[in-house]
């Protein structure tokens, strides 16, 4: 059955119920002698088991859909509903239901006499293969760079695109014909269906719903949704309605991001939480992110909005501002959270598997401006965290029961060194101890410090940061800095923290002198190995 999706001011009121003869009439004068459909078909709402194939045309007459494995085709599917543009074109759904995972598919489309030309898609696949998506945000006006941009992640062979709004520069029908459905762009969408997070350019209006169609999702609605690829769960937030607490959008984002347990979620919308010039940051999503993204887990958040390329790094989340594949660009600022920038039209493509998830972010030119390299590992101590460092100091090493509170139970490594731990102890401030730790360890030629979370116990005070491209600790107070294997593996690592309390683990009974030296227990968990020894540290007190 259809439906319309169009105001009650297109609903006609009858005032008498018309004879047979006369409501035949009227439907074939309603219906175009010549009905045309408006541009190529073009693709929406992928699931691993249904896609839509999206039709403009100038007539509600059902549009038709063919479509197989081969290009035979041997099935058809027909107009589900209809979104109204107001320019008073008809958006046709056409539902392609029962199709199987990861696999290509070949349709065409049929209107009366007219008949697009064949294309083909993949549905998305399921939980433990790899697949690739692309990214682009605010086309406007730029259409020469769009054109390039759309024929770059059409050559890259994503399964599916997630674009961050401002598609074309108001939500005119022209706009959207003469600055996005540009022909390079009907040919990636042909194959490659996309998820947009609409922006401020294009509105949440009219044309922009009669354009899209999202997946069907718990939050019942086309303004916000969710969706999952094979190990991947992202969820699409939509910046043109209310995105603060207690707002149905926040609702349903802490509700979605809490329920998924993929081992990769990403999210997506227009105005950045973090963002340094252009527009700077939306003080909404930044709330959110404090109160949701970062509590369930969440690797990487995709914005535009501010027209150039921004990677910034905040309490383990990679906050990317991918903003121009064409509208003006804009001059980034650096931030203390900022990892790197540049002003340029950008696009990004990554690959997502559950072992890691690799995204580059290029040019308009197709030159490497950035790349993330995020890898799972193996959750061996049990706290539910991937990919992390670990390190506490303070337990005594005699002590059974003093064990770190996430000791694991594998077999610790050997070839951890320490050359300094020096601590310091203020028994006149309440956790202000100080330590500086130096030494190296043996890891695997493929550890990569960054984006790797890291967690410090220093006498049950416990810090979390995060580690930028070069090993840096992000914001770098607490310092925390360790390298990448050189000669036999071995990696350097410094750490330099204040306000541990370390006096509580030793006792204010055996602190009787200033200095001296004293035998603690260090445990480092880093690239998937275990360190666990005695280590002698040179105490010193202070504030008797």
């Amino acid at each position: 059955m259809r439906t319309r999706d169009c105001s009650p001011a297109f609903s006609p009121r009858l005032p008498v119920a018309p004879s047979p003869r006369l409501f035949l009439l009227a439907l074939l004068l309603a219906v175009p002698a010549h009905a045309a459909m408006l541009m190529s078909p073009y693709l929406q709402a992928a699931t691993a088991s249904s896609i839509y194939v999206m039709v403009e045309s100038d007539s509600e007459a059902p549009v038709s859909v063919d479509f197989g494995e081969t290009t035979s085709y041997g099935q058809r599917a027909s107009t589900e509903s209809l979104g109204l543009t107001a320019s008073g074109t008809y958006v046709h759904r056409v539902k392609l239901a029962g199709l199987k995972a990861g696999s290509a598919y070949y349709y065409r489309a049929s209107q009366g006499d007219a008949v697009s030309a064949g294309a083909s898609f993949r549905t998305l696949v399921d939980r433990g293969q790899p697949f690739r998506f692309a990214w682009m945000a605010d086309c406007r006006t730029g259409t020469d760079v769009h054109d390039g941009i759309s024929a770059r992640i059409l050559s890259a062979q994503p399964l599916f695109s997630l674009y961050g709004g401002d598609l074309c520069s108001d939500g005119t029908r022209e706009s959207f014909m003469a600055e996005f459905f540009r022909p390079n762009e009907l040919a990636l969408d042909a194959s490659v269906p996309f998820f947009n997070s609409p922006g401020n350019h294009e509105g949440w209006g009219t044309n922009t719903r009669a354009f899209q169609q999202a997946p069907d999702s718990a939050s019942g609605t086309q303004d916000f949704y969710s969706f999952d690829c094979g190990d991947l769960h992202v969820l699409v937030l939509n910046a043109m309605t209310d995105a603060w607490a207690g707002s149905p959008q926040y609702k349903f984002a802490q509700a979605d991001l809490s329920a998924s347990a993929k081992p990769w979620k990403i999210v997506t919308f227009h105005t950045p939480a973090y963002c340094s010039g252009g527009h700077g940051e939306d003080p909404a999503f930044k709330a959110m992110t404090t109160d949701i993204f970062e509590p369930t887990g969440v690797t990487l958040v995709l914005a535009g909005h501010s027209h150039f390329y921004q990677h910034n790094l905040v309490n383990g989340i990679h906050h990317l501002v991918v903003g121009s594949a064409g509208a003006p660009l804009y001059d980034p600022i650096p931030a203390p959270y900022t990892v790197t920038q540049s002003k340029s039209y950008c696009y990004a493509v990554a690959d997502v598997s559950v072992e890691a998830l690799r995204l580059s972010v290029y040019n308009d030119q197709g030159v490497l401006l950035d790349k993330l390299n995020l890898l799972q590992k193996e959750d061996i101590d049990g706290d539910g965290f991937l990919n992390e460092i670990e390190l506490a100091l303070g337990s005594d090493p005699e002590d059974p029961n003093s064990t770190p509170r996430w000791l694991p139970s594998p077999t610790p490594s050997s070839g951890l060194s320490v050359s300094r731990a020096d601590v310091q102890l203020d028994l006149a401030h309440f956790r202000r101890d100080r330590i500086s730790l130096r030494g190296a360890v043996p890891l695997d030629a493929s550890f990569n410090p960054e984006g790797q979370r890291v967690i410090v116990d220093f006498g049950g005070v416990v810090d979390a940061f995060v580690l930028d491209g070069k090993g840096a600790s992000v914001p770098n107070k607490p310092s925390f800095k360790i390298g990448r294997p050189g000669k036999g593996n071995s990696v350097g690592f410094v750490l330099n923290l204040q306000q541990g309390n370390f006096a509580s683990v030793l006792g204010s009974a055996k602190l009787k002198t200033q200095s001296m030296k004293k035998d603690v227990r260090l445990t480092f968990i880093i690239g998937g190995k275990v360190f666990d020894q005695k280590v002698s540290a040179k105490v010193r007190v202070i504030g008797h």
